[in-house]
């Protein structure tokens, strides 16, 4: 448990609060468990009206954000586009919610003193979940930016890129987009500016050994270099961290900081990577797997090695700065602490020891 970690969106929360409170009250987690709760739904609105009984419902398990879906995702056509899908040009995708509903929810959540996660992949959701954090953060100007999120930020214009890099407020990290899949230069340059929390997932990247992928065929290759743009985002100024969103089965320990530097398959391919323009250098893809993470999950410090700052580390089969970008999928781990304590031995560290 303590070793990949776990991460879910789509169970009954009501019920994982009972589990997780009791399991822990029995038997204390060796795990941190920091929980969006999907809204609009009954256990949001009960959240939003007594925030201060779920804030820590024991010294491991709190609610730390409102999650909402502004959109849906690539695969089905339902991330939400600007534009006809390519390969399908009778749709570009569906909103999920209104902008009064997006800004409506995300206003409730941050003056209950929660924070804010929004799925976002195509570049109109992105569009409109910049705007309703914007309008928020304007009216809230006591607010840390932060506590709003942008999920995926898959796919977006240069205008929308431009606004969420200028409207650095608040702490702007407090407000989270996850996945920012599909943007515009503009959006980018608009969360960088603003300073919202953009959270990708390169594990998403799944190139074919030619080079082709899904968002190639949905999306047009002409578009290709708006899809994850973490270099463009990265050297706007953005708040970048990365996360795992889930997995079908486990993968390696360091996919995401693989792929974040390659863009390349398991496999190493196509060479060089897909839209290779927008890799991350191997100290960028760390920083941000790290050092700006626990910002997005709830915590206030960490990530990081430094007097005063909970011990919470994992400890690698080797350095992923210098090995050979070929042995990088091999890295494992080999413990895990949490507040200074072991919590995970991999079995070969038993052997060795």
């Amino acid at each position: 448990m303590a070793s990949p970690a776990i991460v879910s969106m789509g169970v009954d929360f009501e019920l994982m609060l009972e589990l997780l409170t009791w399991a822990d009250a029995e038997d204390p987690l060796p795990i941190d468990v920091n929980l969006m709760i999907p809204s609009p739904s009954k256990l949001a609105d009960k959240i939003v009206g007594s925030p201060g009984a779920y804030a820590h419902l024991s010294p491991r398990i709190r609610v730390t954000h409102i999650k909402l879906y502004a959109d849906g995702a690539f695969g089905s056509r339902g991330a939400a586009l600007s534009h006809p899908y390519a390969d399908d040009p009778n749709t570009a995708g569906l909103m999920r919610m209104t902008d009064d509903e997006l800004e409506f929810e995300t206003r409730r959540a941050l003056e209950a003193g929660l924070d804010i996660s929004t799925h976002a992949i195509g570049d109109d959701a992105v569009r409109r979940v910049l705007r309703a954090y914007t309008r928020v953060a304007d009216d809230l100007s006591d607010v840390d930016p932060r506590r709003f999120r942008i999920e995926h930020f898959g796919y977006s214009s240069l205008e929308d890129q431009r606004i969420a890099t200028e409207r650095g407020f608040l702490d702007p990290r407090r407000f989270r987009i996850e996945h920012f899949g599909y943007s515009s230069l503009g959006d980018q340059r608009i969360a960088a500016e603003r300073g919202f929390l953009v959270v990708t997932q390169p594990n998403f990247i799944d190139p074919d050994n030619n080079g082709d992928t899904m968002e190639d065929c949905r999306l047009g290759t002409e578009n290709g270099e708006r899809v994850y743009p973490w270099r463009t985002l990265s050297e706007a100024g953005a708040n970048l961290a990365l996360s795992s969103d889930y997995y079908t089965s486990p993968g390696p320990a360091l996919l995401d900081f693989y792929t974040a530097h390659t863009r390349a398959n398991r496999a190493g391919m196509p060479s060089g990577g897909w839209q290779p323009n927008n890799r991350l250098t191997r100290e960028e893809s760390l920083r941000i797997a790290t050092s700006l993470c626990p910002n997005g999950g709830g915590i206030p410090s960490g990530g990081i090695i430094r007097v005063g700052v909970p011990a919470n580390l994992a400890v690698l089969s080797a350095n992923p700065l210098t090995t050979n970008e070929s042995d990088l999928l091999s890295i494992g781990v080999q413990r895990t602490l949490r507040r200074g304590k072991v919590t995970h031995r991999a079995e070969s560290a038993h052997t060795s020891e």
